[in-house]
């Protein structure tokens, strides 16, 4: 049997020390994971503006992703895509409603950034905080890619009460 000394010991039991760490920060990671995709699985309440949108009447649950489909079909439809960008969208009067205007656009995404940028100077050793603060572009250009970020307000329990 090999004698191990006081220093290869105490190696040992920080590599599986942090070896029990990584599988539980990755053990918490996909508890988020699984929550947010729940919010994807489940019908949620919806906003009394965006019910108005679909037509459909108010106090009404659906889907996340029967809402998406529903407003990408309202896009395709009504011809909002720009003929000259079309990965932008160039919302009409009703859509506005649900997305808001470019300059609500504009100070929602100034805000993001801001809360991304003090998560990230809170901090310092987290990458991905960095990069996601350091990533996010302030505009009020909407396009297929950003649009349902401006949705998330029309999604809350408290709208569950009709």
């Amino acid at each position: 049997m090999k004698h191990l000394s006081l220093d290869d010991i105490i190696e040992k039991i920080d590599a599986v020390q942090a070896n029990v760490e990584t599988r539980q920060h990755v053990q918490s990671n996909t508890e988020k994971q699984s929550d947010s995709m729940r919010a994807w699985l489940e019908e949620v309440p919806m906003s009394h503006e965006l019910c108005d949108f679909m037509k459909v009447s108010r106090g009404t649950k659906m889907h996340r992703s029967d809402v998406t489909d529903r407003i990408l079909k309202y896009i395709k439809n009504e011809k909002l895509a720009d003929s000259e960008d079309p990965c932008c969208i160039i919302p009409d009067d009703e859509l506005i409603k649900v997305v808001g205007t470019n300059e609500e656009r504009r100070r929602f995404m100034e805000d993001k950034k801001a809360k991304l940028t003090k998560e990230a100077d809170e901090d310092p050793t987290s990458e991905v905080k960095r990069y996601k603060a350091n990533n996010c572009k302030v505009t009020g250009v909407l396009t297929f890619f950003n649009f349902q970020q401006y949705l998330n307000k029309h999604f809350d329990e408290r709208y569950d009460i009709v």
